[in-house]
């Protein structure tokens, strides 16, 4: 992280998800339960948080949108991931 550098190896996506969303101060919801488990390998520099889903999407079946909810206007951002 010194470098701007995200590393997963063979790392599961409940674990991936939670410091790509710390990283970039969103939410991530899963809504296909299991997701949780799969696990991916990759490294990331310096990217937009789009790219960085658009890299899980096409290595894998992990579909994403952003949540529009005005209950959560004034907090992170939501993503879902199905």
């Amino acid at each position: 992280w010194k470098e701007n550098k995200i590393i997963f190896d063979n790392t599961p996506l409940e674990k991936i998800l939670h410091i790509v969303g710390k990283t970039y101060n969103v939410e991530f919801i899963i809504k296909n339960k299991n997701l949780k488990k799969r696990k991916f390998t990759g490294c990331f520099n310096n990217q937009p948080l789009e790219r960085v889903l658009e890299h899980f999407k096409r290595s894998s079946t992990i579909r994403w949108k952003y949540i529009q909810d005005e209950e959560y206007k004034n907090e992170k951002e939501r993503i879902e991931i199905y």
